[in-house]
């Protein structure tokens, strides 16, 4: 009874899509509808610009892997040392691995910028 309930509303529903309601029928003309002039651009955007919107959204993933993987790389040439495990409270960076590991982010984003860029 209930799937034979369940076919019957499929069924209706499917019909009812297809029925056009009488006032719809004698439709008139619509009036054409503009765009404002600031909701679209009529020339492309630069290349270089969309290259740097895209490299500063991806700046805050890129540093974050970033730092995964720079962890993960201090704990290996360590020796598997607990005091360098990237999931505890590790040893903190130091101020060379932090410019490098902010260095390899932006690097990574422009790169990926400029490359989401191209291909559009």
């Amino acid at each position: 009874m209930r799937k034979q309930f369940c076919a019957f509303l499929c069924i209706l529903f499917l019909l009812s899509s297809f029925s056009v309601p009488p006032h719809y029928a004698e439709a008139e003309e619509s009036p054409q509808v503009t765009l404002p002039s600031f909701s679209y651009k009529d020339s492309k955007e630069s290349t270089m610009g969309r290259a740097l919107i895209l490299s500063i959204g991806l700046f805050p993933f890129s540093y974050f892997y970033t730092g995964i993987v720079i962890g993960v790389t201090r704990y290996v040439a360590h020796d598997f040392d607990a005091a360098y495990a990237p999931w505890s409270a590790s040893a903190p960076l130091s101020t060379n691995e932090m410019w490098t590991k902010i260095a390899i982010s932006s690097a990574a984003s422009l790169v990926f910028g400029l490359l989401g860029a191209t291909l559009k």
